[in-house]
């Protein structure tokens, strides 16, 4: 049998200007996914940016206790750095974990 996502529930539980220059906006979204039987949260961090109008996503993180984010980064990860993937070493740690 499926069990049906029935709704999505969107809190924002943070905004914040973020960043040296504070160019950046730091959300951090309550998130409860609702299905047939049961449901389960899923709160989000982003960074978010404007690039020539348009709202863009630098970074986000899934701090869900089995989700990909915290698997492979790990638990309670500070979302503060816009830069992030650019930083070869880093990707490169994190490849390794996902193979």
């Amino acid at each position: 049998m499926d069990n049906l996502v029935t709704d999505v529930d969107i809190g924002v539980s943070k905004a914040e200007h973020a960043g040296g220059d504070r160019s950046y906006v730091y959300l951090k979204l309550d998130v409860r996914v609702q299905k047939e039987v049961g449901s389960y949260a899923e709160p989000t961090e982003f960074l978010v940016h404007r690039s020539n109008g348009k709202a863009v996503i630098a970074d986000w993180y899934a701090s869900g206790k089995d989700s990909y984010d915290s698997i492979v980064r790990g638990d309670s990860q500070t979302i503060d750095n816009p830069d992030i993937w650019n930083d070869s070493e880093w990707i490169e740690k994190v490849a390794l974990i996902t193979d």
